[in-house]
């Protein structure tokens, strides 16, 4: 059991003990995280921390699919290849890279990057990917946002 925590706030960090304030909405998860490491860890716990930043919206989330769902007959590709190929483009704007680890039962087998989950990305890291993919379709002739536009205008 994990809890995510996205504006918890840094009180105090002095010889090596961090002081947090958890919203009141996260309290009781985080709780309850709490209490399952003093009962059956010996009060160790995994902590992972992170620079805040303003999640994706659900508006720039859809406009990035019409355009991927424009651009995938464009370029020859399915949905979910298309997704990819704009994200692998999108790392030169600045779109960031995760390490993934394949495992084969207990055996680590490799390690290897590729570009960071659509779900974990930021409104200036979605943007890159809307930029991207209006790239790619500019370079094969098709101005995607008008065309997204004139689609929103009829709806």
């Amino acid at each position: 059991m994990s809890i995510i925590v996205p504006n918890a706030i840094v009180l105090a960090w002095s010889e090596g003990d961090l002081h947090l304030r958890v919203p009141s909405a996260y309290r009781p998860a985080v709780g309850d995280v709490v209490a399952r490491c003093w009962r059956k860890h010996n009060n160790y716990a995994k902590v992972g921390i992170d620079e805040p930043f303003k999640p994706r919206t659900s508006r720039a989330q859809g406009k990035l699919h019409a355009l991927i769902s424009a651009l995938a007959p464009i370029i020859d590709m399915t949905f979910d290849d298309c997704k990819l190929f704009v994200k692998k483009e999108a790392t030169e704007l600045g779109y960031p890279m995760v390490q993934k680890t394949k495992f084969k039962g207990t055996k680590h087998e490799y390690t290897y990057s590729e570009p960071q989950s659509e779900a974990d990305a930021s409104t200036a890291q979605e943007h890159m990917l809307i930029v991207t993919a209006q790239k790619i379709g500019a370079e094969r002739g098709h101005d995607l946002e008008a065309e997204y536009e004139m689609r929103m205008r009829g709806m």
